[in-house]
């Protein structure tokens, strides 16, 4: 009788062993989503940094050539002047 109740006693912590076993399996799994989940916000911040950058640069650059064109477009504005000016002083 008290081997039998033994051996109850021990299948019983062999039956919450395997369900401890199962839940920590479990959490265990989860904890890998939530890591591979962060990992992929992390490479997801880092993307969108880069991109943040890549189009503050390009605004920029696009300002740059911008304010170059204006310059040339005054730049053109006086040379014509200054053809029309010669051509008048010639023909006049």
């Amino acid at each position: 009788m008290k081997l039998q109740r033994y051996i109850q006693s021990l299948h019983q912590d062999l039956q919450v062993a395997h369900e401890n076993k199962v839940s920590l399996q479990e959490a265990l799994v989860e904890a890998n989503k939530q890591v591979k989940g962060d990992d992929s916000n992390d490479i997801m911040s880092s993307v969108l940094e880069k991109m943040r950058q890549e189009q503050e640069k390009l605004i920029e650059e696009k300002q740059i050539i911008t304010e170059d064109n204006e310059k040339l477009k005054l730049k053109i504005a006086d040379i014509k002047e200054q053809y029309l000016k010669e051509k008048q002083i010639i023909t006049g």
